[in-house]
């Protein structure tokens, strides 16, 4: 299993364990086709790129990008020619750019410092039966416990203190290994390769039709998605 995959079921499995809640809610994006707005997605310029949404991971909703380099040069590629822009109607649109790599990483670091500190100290009850402090935040990138299961109540379950924190500690290392491996920051391409990239937005929670906007090579590549607000049910 690739760990892009390994990651968002890791976290599935973790709401599993710390949440009685039946549901999730969660932002989906459906890809549509081309919806003939003058821009071509296999331009003459030797570059071609394709996404796919791949999932909602609680604080972020994730899009895989490929790219062929088919040109004779090398192509340096950035997150920060990457843009969401949402219609919110009456020609309202909402413009997002993604999260930084360097901040989900340096964030993580610092919860997996935590984390050690938190399971060696003499108080883990606290941390681990009192509120869930340290593993809403591990799994939601924020400090609130709520926003671990959207819209939902949950209680904790009476599991094995050990347990739980072995089970955070693993999503953190993998979390790490994700981010480092996976997300896009800046990279460079050279003539004749492929590449694959995630990137990560904030969930707009919203139905809403949406663009993900990329610009490469002297080019703006536009894919076309449907973005719908869900209930899934966990178990």
């Amino acid at each position: 299993m690739k760990l892009r995959y390994l990651f968002f079921v890791s976290l599935l499995g973790l709401l599993l364990c710390t949440s009685c809640s039946r549901k999730a809610t969660l932002q989906k994006a459906y890809q549509l086709e081309d919806r003939a707005d003058n821009r071509s997605n296999n331009p003459k310029n030797g570059v071609n790129v394709t996404t796919a949404f791949i999932g909602d991971a609680i604080n972020f909703i994730t899009f895989q990008v490929d790219v062929e380099n088919k040109s004779d040069s090398s192509i340096t590629i950035d997150a920060s020619n990457i843009a969401l822009l949402i219609d919110l109607g009456d020609t309202r649109r909402q413009y997002a750019q993604p999260v930084h790599k360097a901040d989900i990483i340096n964030y993580l670091s610092r919860e997996a410092g935590l984390l050690e500190s938190e399971r060696k100290s003499a108080n883990t009850v606290t941390a681990v039966l009192g509120g869930l402090d340290v593993v809403a935040s591990v799994l939601s990138g924020a400090g609130a416990a709520e926003t671990v299961i959207r819209g939902g109540d949950y209680a904790v379950e009476a599991v094995d203190r050990s347990q739980r924190y072995k089970l955070v500690q693993q999503s953190v290392e993998e979390q790490l290994a994700y981010h480092e491996e996976f997300s896009l920051d800046r990279a460079t391409i050279p003539p004749g390769a492929k590449a694959t990239y995630d990137i990560h937005f904030e969930p707009p929670m919203v139905n809403a039709y949406g663009e993900l906007e990329i610009t490469w090579a002297n080019h703006t590549y536009d894919f076309h998605y449907k973005l719908e607000v869900i209930e899934e049910r966990l178990r």
